[in-house]
């Protein structure tokens, strides 16, 4: 009974470290392929080919390095949590604010450039997000489950004298 939540939220947490290097974005103008970039890419800089034929690397986003970072902590966690046989705090309150503030964070982020992405559309330019980002929201949501799970099926405290 001690790690049923981790029962959903490792396969989530293997699915966010996989989903992290797939495609998460798809450029293209006026339909025609640009570039697509991984989770990786995206936090450390994609390398963009310039209109002269040189590739430059554009702005890093790094709070993204943080997404692989959660799934590797859950993965810990469940570890943890099955060497003690007992769930505690963190796994009941850490484990979905992990997935959930991750969530939020990725999405801001996005949403944040919302003016810059409009923009783009304007030029012709359209960013279709693929399978990379899709399932790692996906393996964040069964995360924050799974946490939720840890907090309604925790272990009873142990009795006074046992």
């Amino acid at each position: 009974m001690f790690f049923k939540g981790y029962k959903v939220a490792s396969p989530g947490a293997i699915v966010v470290l996989v989903c992290f290097f797939l495609p998460w974005v798809f450029v293209s103008c006026y339909g025609q392929p640009i570039a697509q970039f991984s989770g990786y890419e995206l936090a450390a800089g994609p390398m963009i080919q310039g209109p002269f034929g040189g590739a430059e690397r554009a702005d890093p986003t790094p709070i993204l390095f943080g997404v692989p970072a959660v799934g590797l902590a859950v993965l810990a966690f469940a570890f943890m949590t099955t060497q003690r046989r007992r769930t505690n705090l963190l796994d009941k309150i850490g484990t979905p604010a992990f997935g959930l503030l991750t969530i939020v964070a990725m999405i801001f982020g996005f949403l944040s450039d919302a003016d810059g992405l409009q923009e783009l559309a304007q030029q012709g330019i359209s960013i279709e997000f693929r399978i990379g980002f899709w399932g790692t929201l996906l393996g964040l949501l069964a995360v924050t489950m799974g946490g939720i799970l840890n907090w309604i099926m925790s272990d009873p405290p142990p009795e006074m004298g046992e």
